[in-house]
């Protein structure tokens, strides 16, 4: 059901009388979208869905748009109200969103994906993994998971916490932490737009490669061919690991969310379970190539280079 009257109430406060045409562009993970008609253009409203409250900082989020303000880098932004939730946007028309099975799609959005992170963007806010992890986890009402060996899963996964605070904090710049397929927007002259930054934080900017890979359910050869589409055939040995162990994270991190908006009657099924797929896989995977590494093995696949060490 739309709610129209909420819809009005605010676009009329913002942009003034004459919406028209309001009908609903989605309803997303986090929140809900919906387009309307001002004057001659169209526009997006989003509003939160349920528990965005406790998932969101509205100002972080906003402070977000004012630091790639100009950089072409996002939709255009009309109005964000830290304290409601809602966003305004321009409608990019005549666009789709990325095709993770297209190449020349992830192909075109991994070079903007590499060009906002070379602009190595710095803001005050973090998206700390492991905080996050346990704070996802705290939300929780039922307190215990419904995966019966999360508790290995997540052992294994803070096993690394070490490495990865360690490590991670060399290559940190603002990211996007929820650079998955839908969130490119590709416009009918193949320009590629960036939308939704509300989980923007400073965090190792290789983590957006993970979050594309997992949101579009790859294979670990479909990972590898990503991140040579990304690096341009560049990619250490230790680097290739730390992106997938950035899988497992990011699936236990997004498994967790999940299982929050499981209490507040949200179901994501397929999706929820394959994010914890990919967190216990995952793991299990990059132990053994840490292992491996250790040992002086060579880790490189046909899909990453040859120079790899």
């Amino acid at each position: 059901m739309i709610p129209l009257s909420k819809i009005k109430r605010i676009v009329t406060s913002v942009m003034g009388k004459g919406i028209s045409d309001i009908v609903p562009l989605k309803k997303g993970m986090t929140n809900d979208s919906y387009i309307f008609r001002h004057g001659d253009s169209r526009y997006v409203l989003r509003l939160n869905g349920v528990g965005t409250e406790k998932l969101i900082n509205r100002k972080q989020e906003s402070d977000t748009y004012r630091a790639i303000a100009g950089l072409s880098l996002s939709d255009t932004v009309i109005a964000i109200d830290e304290k409601q939730g809602y966003k305004i946007t321009k409608f990019i028309e005549n666009a789709r969103t990325c095709n993770p099975m297209n190449t020349e799609d992830v192909s075109l959005c991994m070079e903007k994906l590499r060009a906002f992170h070379e602009k190595n963007i710095h803001t005050s806010y973090t998206f700390d993994l492991y905080r996050m992890l346990d704070y996802y986890q705290s939300l929780w009402i039922r307190k215990k998971s419904m995966y019966a060996d999360y508790d290995e899963v997540k052992n294994r996964i803070y096993n690394w916490k070490p490495w990865i605070e360690k490590v991670n904090k060399e290559h940190w710049t603002l990211t996007h932490m929820d650079a998955v397929p839908d969130n490119f927007m590709i416009t009918d002259k193949q320009e590629v737009v960036l939308i939704d930054w509300e989980y923007a934080g400073m965090q190792d900017k290789h983590f957006d490669l993970a979050m594309f890979a997992i949101y579009a359910g790859y294979t670990l050869e479909e990972s590898e061919r990503l991140m040579h589409i990304y690096f341009k055939g560049e990619c250490s040995s230790e680097l290739y690991i730390r992106i997938l162990a950035y899988h497992a994270i990011g699936g236990l991190l997004w498994s967790n969310w999940c299982e929050f908006k499981e209490d507040m009657g949200i179901h994501f099924g397929e999706y929820a379970q394959k994010q914890y797929e990919y967190a216990k896989e995952y793991s299990l995977l990059v132990d053994t190539l840490l292992q491996e590494l250790k040992t002086g093995g060579k880790l490189c696949s046909g899909h990453l280079p040859d120079s790899c060490a």
